[in-house]
């Protein structure tokens, strides 16, 4: 099955394993994309020969790159309205910093799908929101859709990210670089290296941007504490206030995951979701892989009640490693985001009631490595907030109890476009 699902599989054998290793090594670092190797256990301590190659990694410019570069230059200088959009590519070959110079270097208007979030510094001058056609704000749906040149970068237009591909562009007037292809005003070609293009545009003559950004949306911008009962519109308000720069912010694909498109993350954050396939549960176990990877960052997870079912015994490894993330669990009685958008009544929309606040006691914890909340009032989640900031040595287990059909207001207008669709 991994023929189907990888770049490159290899069985090794003593006498191919060199030459195989190094073979799928060098796909996975040309592609950035899953590879297989099966290293049987009567081999793994085979004696064999040296590499024979070194690994590739990226490729230098050819002259097809470089016509593209020129056409990009080109489409720069007779733009009155440019638009940059990045992608999640940029992320998969650790471009940011690169297309962050770019960005700074010539102040073009740049945005993001929700599948890329977090590639640019959203808190950078002529960063102007996340675009997700119809749904997004107003001012950056317009802004977007009226450009009359836009640089596409490691974007996948995928059904999810924008809106039921409700985006208002024509390929006309764009130029997308992908790790596969490049699509140049609608005409494809596949002769180009997605890396060394990329790092390449800061040598563009890109004459500074001089024109106006749209305005912000300021309504999440601050949150007075009230004792109310919890809405997500306030949970998402108090949650752009507590996200500080440098965290890591892992946003299930549920209510979680539509709460956060709208929200400008702070500067040095990472961002993990999966927009794309909707894999749910997957940013549980993905939190405690980023955790370990990279300790220094606070890692601050968002999950629905639903999807953390389906992946809570890697709550034991947590606890097991001493890892320290804030978690907070929504508990919103069942799959909110599915009673948004098909069978709001339905049987299969609902789950068992557990009891959150209690699991990491039952998966073997002590007070000495978590600390468990359950908030129901705005003022009990702030309580919770500052505590688990000021004590970085625990795991912070929130348990945020919603009531079942409250979601964000991205959620309601997605919810909204399909019922017009399928009408």
């Amino acid at each position: 099955m991994h023929h189907s699902l990888t770049a490159a599989t290899a069985h090794l054998t003593k006498e191919n394993a060199c030459a195989e290793i190094d073979r799928v090594l060098n796909t996975l670092l040309e592609t950035r994309k899953p590879v297989y190797l099966n290293l049987p256990i009567d081999v793994a301590e085979s004696p064999t020969s040296k590499p024979s190659r070194k690994l590739s990694g990226s490729k230098e410019l050819t002259s097809e790159d470089q016509n593209l570069l020129q056409e990009i230059e080109s489409a720069f200088s007779k733009a009155k309205h440019p638009v940059i959009m990045t992608g999640h590519e940029l992320a998969s070959f650790g471009l940011e910093k690169s297309m962050q110079r770019f960005i700074e270097k010539t102040k073009l208007p740049v945005t993001t799908l929700s599948f890329g979030k977090g590639v640019i510094d959203e808190t950078t001058e002529s960063f102007i929101g996340t675009y997700s056609g119809s749904l997004s704000e107003p001012s950056v749906q317009t802004f977007v859709d009226q450009a009359d040149f836009l640089l596409l970068l490691g974007v996948k237009l995928s059904d999810s990210a924008t809106g039921t591909f409700s985006q208002g562009f024509s390929e006309e007037n764009v130029i997308a670089v992908n790790v596969d292809e490049v699509s140049i005003y609608g005409k494809i070609s596949q002769n180009h290296h997605f890396e060394p293009l990329i790092k390449s545009l800061e040598t563009l003559e890109v004459a500074p941007y001089s024109g106006d950004y749209p305005a912000k949306n300021d309504d999440l911008a601050s949150f007075i504490l009230s004792a109310a009962p919890l809405t997500q519109k306030r949970y998402w308000q108090a949650m752009d206030a507590f996200f500080e720069p440098g965290d890591t912010i892992i946003a299930e694909q549920g209510t979680s995951f539509f709460g956060i498109v709208p929200l400008f993350l702070k500067t040095r954050t990472s961002f993990i979701g999966q927009p794309l396939w909707g894999s749910i549960g997957f940013t549980f176990p993905a939190t405690l892989g980023s955790q370990i990877a990279n300790p220094d960052s606070r890692h601050i997870l968002a999950i629905g009640d639903g999807s953390l079912q389906l992946t809570i015994q890697e709550l034991g490894v947590a606890l097991r490693q001493k890892l320290k993330p804030i978690i907070f669990v929504l508990n919103n009685d069942g799959y909110t985001v599915e009673r948004q958008i098909h069978g709001a009544e339905q049987a299969y929309n609902d789950i068992p009631m557990w009891r959150y606040e209690q699991l990491p006691n039952t998966f073997g914890g002590d007070s000495d490595v978590f600390k468990a909340y359950k908030v129901q009032t705005e003022k009990e989640l702030v309580v919770a907030m500052k505590e688990a900031r000021l004590d970085p040595d625990r795991l912070y287990w929130i348990e945020v109890v919603l009531t079942k059909m409250d979601s964000p207001e991205y959620l309601q207008k997605l919810a909204e476009l399909l019922t017009k669709q399928n009408s």
